[in-house]
């Protein structure tokens, strides 16, 4: 309802009777047509003729999905206050020991290797070109790709490759770990649980157990963990080459 193309086309009359309703959302759910006539000076006919731009074939289906309009706003609330929480959950098990070590455990492989590549599809990708970035931002060599057939089967560099999974199945992904396996890199993933495919496929693993929110085939879940990740990886990284720099030693 109010779709951005629908509520382009409001005439000053549309957009008069437009306004009151959004700032009376549930008083309107309950009054008659003659009643939001009066409070808004519009007349009944033009209030007709809003509800039919909004795909209502009179006042009383506009109320009713008025109603499941206020309901699906109010659940998306929700969402977010629950989507809070799980963050501040995550961020405690990130205070963890097993979770620190994990991290260290990855970065010092990080840091004996040549370069990183990141590796994600669709919003992953986003978080692997993101990821790379960062670790460059540092002084790392990085490099991301978002494209699952970019041919990566001849790949013989020391590496440690970084594969973003929320669900860990994605079947472009476990081919690619499958050719990781091959070559002299170190494979590690980050996805939402460690009992998925690309989990287990790894060398190394660190999982989110964020829920994963789906709207049809888009997915929703949010990569506040995974950034904080990939953050974590790339500065603690950078702490150990430039500890071992001072120290004077070699990174091997």
């Amino acid at each position: 309802m109010f779709e951005p193309e629908i509520v382009k086309t409001y005439n000053d009359l549309d957009r008069t009777v437009y306004n009151y309703v959004i700032n009376n959302i549930h008083k309107v759910t309950l009054m008659r047509i003659r009643d939001l006539s009066e409070f808004t000076h519009v007349s009944t006919t033009s209030i007709l003729r809003f509800c039919k731009k909004n795909e209502c074939n009179g006042f009383s289906e506009f109320k009713y999905k008025l109603k499941q309009y206020i309901t699906q706003q109010e659940e998306i609330q929700l969402y977010h206050y629950n989507d809070v929480h799980e963050h501040i959950d995550f961020l405690k098990k990130a205070q963890s020991e097993h979770f620190n070590q994990a991290i260290t455990d990855i970065c010092q492989v990080i840091a004996t290797t040549q370069n990183v590549l990141l590796i994600g599809i669709g919003t992953s990708g986003i978080m692997a070109e993101y990821g790379a970035r960062f670790f460059s931002t540092l002084g790392m060599l990085s490099h991301f790709i978002n494209d699952p057939y970019m041919p990566v089967y001849n790949y013989d560099r020391e590496s440690t490759v970084i594969l973003i999974s929320n669900s860990g199945e994605t079947t472009e992904l476990i081919n690619i770990a499958q050719a990781f396996k091959k070559s002299p890199s170190k494979v590690v993933s980050i996805t939402n649980t460690a009992s998925s495919t690309i989990a287990k496929m790894s060398d190394y693993n660190i999982s989110t157990y964020i829920n994963v929110d789906r709207q049809g085939s888009v997915n929703l879940a949010s990569n506040i963990s995974i950034m904080y990740i990939l953050e974590s990886l790339a500065k603690q990284t950078s702490d150990i080459r430039t500890s071992h720099q001072l120290k004077g030693e070699r990174l091997r």
